[in-house]
């Protein structure tokens, strides 16, 4: 095995309200040390040592030791909950330093919710990927399956110090993260111990892997290595797809004449390359200006307007024949003029048919 010194460092931060002493509070769940008995493995075998506040020997500098840690540390797991979101020291003092060095590549900043807790009131960390994915606190799992997660995060936490110790070890200062942009600008290609584009640490989906499409990514991807490849970045608040539907003569008329000035340079071997997003929208904007497009709108158009004027020719028809059939119902009104004398009408009783009258049964005379 390596000296422990050598060993890329684990940072823990915690509240100590999530690991309560079990003398004081038997049976309560303790959180450290179920998340550190998932690391000890690795450290075990050498390849990471953990550290926690836990090791700061009695009577020493608990501040320096802290300090030391988090700048020695490859990766900070830092215990999300109530408790350790209200922690004063944790947020000011431990999150502060080592988001300092998670921006500037120095330390990767690895956060585990473990308990629920509202992550609203901290946008920093909503800005990162947190795990278990979309945030799920460990404590909504079961047993079982909270295992099985724990065990997958700190696989994950193993490769990423790994790819940290490699990227060290061939001295390159940027870590496991993509070269930067202003690299690329100034035509410093990415070296063969940084890849350009990597899968770890990008917000998950459904799939564990994003599948299909290799094509289109592989055209985004040589762009980057061809130092005659001018790329242009169009940076806003909306997406090109609502610009090119909200104006799209304006947003065609913009990439022709990007087009027009790449294909004029006079720099040899300049080539134009058309990325899979720009042709997705090229595609957009031309459907937007070409008259068949145009007609296909109208066509849809007509028929909303034939569907609502058929809906509005049933309800008319079914209106009149409804009022043809009680207008007939209608009784005669009492303002109507009287008949002349004599005149027998439908509305007369004399009018209707009487029964004939019956002669009254023969009866012998009273004797």
């Amino acid at each position: 095995m390596s000296d422990a010194s050598a060993r890329p460092v684990i940072f823990i931060s915690y509240s100590h309200k999530d690991e309560p002493d079990p003398l004081l509070q038997p049976g309560a769940f303790q959180w450290l040390s179920y998340v550190k008995s998932f690391l000890e493995p690795a450290a075990a075998q050498g390849i990471v040592e953990l550290w926690d506040d836990r090791r700061i020997d009695g009577g020493g500098d608990w501040r320096a030791d802290i300090n030391e840690a988090l700048e020695r540390c490859a990766v900070c797991v830092f215990l999300v909950s109530r408790h350790s979101l209200s922690s004063r020291f944790i947020l000011h003092i431990e999150m502060k330093r080592i988001l300092e060095r998670h921006h500037a590549r120095g330390a990767h900043l690895y956060p585990i919710v473990i308990t629920s807790v509202d992550l609203g009131v901290a946008p920093w960390l909503l800005k990162l990927n947190l795990k278990p994915p979309n945030g799920t606190a460990l404590e909504l799992y079961g047993e079982g399956p909270r295992n099985k997660v724990m065990a997958d995060l700190a696989a994950q936490i193993r490769a990423i110090v790994e790819r940290a110790a490699a990227n060290s070890a061939s001295g390159n200062s940027t870590g496991d993260r993509a070269p930067r942009i202003s690299d690329m600008a100034a035509g410093r290609a990415p070296t063969a111990a940084t890849p350009a584009i990597h899968i770890t640490g990008r917000p998950e989906t459904a799939n564990e892997r994003l599948v299909g499409r290799g094509a289109e990514l592989k055209r985004l991807d040589e762009p980057w290595t061809d130092d005659n490849t001018t790329i242009l970045s169009l940076v806003g608040d909306v997406s090109l797809r609502e610009l090119a539907h909200e104006f799209p003569e304006a947003v065609a008329r913009l990439f022709r004449e990007i087009a027009d000035r790449l294909e004029h340079r006079p720099e040899e071997g300049h080539r134009r390359h058309e990325g899979a997003s720009a042709a997705t929208l090229g595609a957009d904007v031309d459907d937007a200006t070409d008259p068949a497009h145009a007609w296909r709108e109208v066509r849809q158009r007509s028929r909303s307007v034939l569907l609502a004027t058929f809906v509005v020719g049933v309800v008319l028809v079914c209106s009149s024949a409804f009022w043809l059939i009680n207008s007939n119902r209608t009784p005669v009104s009492s303002d109507a003029p009287a008949p002349p004398p004599g005149v027998k009408t439908a509305a007369t009783p004399d009018a209707l048919p009487r029964p004939p009258k019956k002669s009254p049964p023969y009866r012998p005379p009273f004797r």
